[in-house]
C-alpha cells in the first residue's frame, strides 16, 4: 500500500523541490483519489506557492488545471475568541502588512522595504 495523501502545514516554509519530492511520492496504484494538501498564510509574491498557484503563468496551465484553491480568512473561522479578531483588526492601524496577510489572507511581503507603496 502507498501513500495516498499528503499534507503541507506552513507550506510557505517548505521549497518547490520539498513539494516536488511529496507529489513524487503520492502514489498507491489501487487508489481511486490522491491529493496533496497545501495551507499556509500568503506571505510574499516571490515564495513559490504564490508563483505555482497564483501567478499568472501559461506554462502551469496544466499542473493548475488539476489544483483547487480555496481561499479564507479569519471571517471563515467561526470558533476564533473575540480576542483574537480584535488583535487582527488592529493591525489594520499598527502593522497594514500583517493585516493584509494575517486578517484578509492577501499576498503581501514581510520584507523590510525602503518604499512600499511604490
Amino acid at each position: 500500500m502507498g501513500i495516498t495523501d499528503a499534507w503541507l502545514e506552513e507550506a510557505t516554509e517548505f521549497s518547490a523541490d520539498d513539494f516536488t519530492q511529496v507529489d513524487l511520492r503520492v502514489r498507491d496504484p489501487l487508489a481511486l483519489g490522491q491529493q496533496i494538501i497545501l495551507s499556509f498564510n500568503p506571505v510574499s509574491k516571490a515564495n513559490w506557492c504564490y508563483l505555482w498557484f497564483f501567478d499568472e503563468n501559461p506554462d502551469l496551465t496544466d499542473f493548475r488545471s488539476e489544483v483547487k484553491v480555496i481561499k479564507t480568512n479569519y471571517m471563515h473561522n467561526r470558533f476564533l475568541p473575540q480576542q483574537y479578531i480584535d488583535a487582527l483588526l488592529r493591525m489594520k492601524n499598527t502593522n497594514p502588512v500583517y493585516y493584509t496577510i494575517y486578517a484578509l489572507g492577501e499576498f503581501g511581503s514581510l520584507d523590510k522595504l525602503v518604499y512600499n507603496n511604490w
